[in-house]
C-alpha cells in the first residue's frame, strides 16, 4: 500500500505573520515587544529580516511526503517567489549559517547541489 501526503494551498504567510505579531501583542503587550525584540535580534546574529522574508515569498505553496520517498524525511516543499533576490540573500545566508555549523560539529556534513537550476541541500549528522 503507498501511503502520501499531498496538499496545495493559498497561504500568505506574510500577512500570518502580522496577524500572529498583532495578536500576540494585543493578548499580552510584554510578549509583543518581546517578539519584536527576538526579530531585531535574529536580523543581528544571522542577518535575515523575517518579515522581509515572508514579504518575499509567493502565496502559493504544495506540500508533498510520500512513504516511498521516505516519508516525511523526504518530504517537498515549493513556494512561488515575489522577490527573487531577497529570497536569494536568505537562502545565501541560511546556508552559509548551516555549513558553518556543519564544519564545527563532528559527524555533521552539508552537501549542497544546483540540479536544472534548483538548489539541493543534504545535512547529515552520525
Amino acid at each position: 500500500m503507498i501511503r502520501w501526503w499531498r496538499l496545495a494551498q493559498s497561504l500568505d504567510i506574510r500577512k500570518v505573520a502580522e496577524v500572529l505579531l498583532a495578536s500576540l501583542q494585543e493578548v499580552d503587550p510584554a510578549a509583543g515587544v518581546s517578539a519584536e525584540d527576538g526579530l531585531a535580534r535574529f536580523v543581528e546574529r544571522y542577518g535575515i529580516d523575517i518579515r522581509a522574508a515572508c514579504a518575499a515569498l509567493g502565496s502559493h505553496w504544495t506540500f508533498h511526503a510520500a512513504a516511498a520517498d521516505g516519508g516525511w524525511l523526504g518530504a517537498a516543499v515549493t513556494v512561488d517567489i515575489r522577490d527573487p533576490r531577497e529570497v536569494q540573500h536568505v537562502h545565501d545566508r541560511l546556508i552559509a549559517h548551516v555549513s558553518l555549523a556543519s564544519d564545527s560539529q563532528p559527524g555533521t556534513k552539508m552537501n549542497s547541489h544546483l540540479i536544472r537550476r534548483t538548489n539541493h541541500h543534504h545535512a547529515s549528522w552520525t
